[in-house]
C-alpha cells in the first residue's frame, strides 16, 4: 500500500489481492452474528474487524453481502477496486462516485 499526494491509502491490484486472505477472515467476522460478544473490554470482534478495515483504508460497502472496496488507481484516476466475498480475485473496479451496479472488469 502507498499513499497518494493527499495522504490517502492507495493499493495496486497486486497489493490488494495479497490482503484477500485477511479481508476474507475480517468480513466473515463482521458477517457472523455469533461474534457479537465482547472481548472483556466492551469491544466486539465485529468492532475490532471494522476497525482493522479502517486501518487498512478499506470500505465495507455491504457487510452482509461481504462487499469491500479497496482504494486504487485506474487510468490515472482514483477508483475503487471492488471485491465480494467468494470471488477468487479482484476482477472489478468502479468510479469513486459509483457503486456495485457500475462495476467494470479490470
Amino acid at each position: 500500500m502507498s499513499h497518494d499526494e493527499s495522504g490517502e491509502v492507495v493499493y495496486t491490484l497486486e497489493e490488494a489481492e495479497k490482503l484477500l486472505p485477511e479481508v476474507t477472515t475480517l468480513i466473515n467476522y463482521v458477517r457472523d452474528q455469533t461474534f457479537s460478544r465482547t472481548n472483556g473490554n466492551g469491544v466486539s470482534h465485529r468492532d475490532q474487524a471494522l476497525e482493522r478495515f479502517n486501518e487498512l483504508g478499506l470500505q465495507v460497502r455491504d457487510p452482509n453481502a461481504g462487499l469491500v472496496d479497496f482504494p486504487g488507481i485506474q487510468g490515472g484516476r482514483k477508483v475503487w477496486l471492488c471485491w465480494v466475498v467468494g470471488e477468487p480475485a479482484i476482477d472489478w473496479w468502479h468510479e469513486r462516485d459509483e457503486g456495485f451496479a457500475s462495476r467494470k472488469p479490470l
